[in-house]
């Protein structure tokens, strides 16, 4: 299973706008940061059949784009728990870069 976040992940070229989920029911929500929310769904991959999938957001739920994917077992659940956390923390921290920036900006 190729759950490995790239930029180009599951595109089929590099320039090619992102696939997105349209229609969700969220299992779990780990929080918002940046104006996004990264949340974990149950959806069917045509290759492997049900897996979990790490989408990420917009904050009203548009442009939800599936950025990791893993199986639908205990295992793929917990995996794809601390993924959600860590991507979640990722984006605090630019929101957090992006204050102190705009701080410094301010005083130049």
């Amino acid at each position: 299973m190729d759950n490995v976040i790239r930029p180009t992940f599951r595109r089929l070229e590099a320039e090619a706008p992102p696939e997105t989920v349209d229609a969700f029911s969220p299992l779990r929500v780990y929080g918002t940061a940046v104006g996004h929310f990264v949340a974990l769904i149950r959806a069917e991959d045509e290759k492997v059949g049900m897996t979990l999938q790490l989408i990420v957001g917009g904050e009203g739920g548009e442009n939800a784009e599936s950025v990791a994917i893993f199986p639908d077992s205990a295992e793929g659940e917990a995996d794809a728990e601390s993924t959600g956390f860590a991507i979640l923390r990722s984006l605090t921290i630019v929101k957090e870069a992006m204050v102190v920036g705009a701080a410094e900006a301010s005083f130049d």
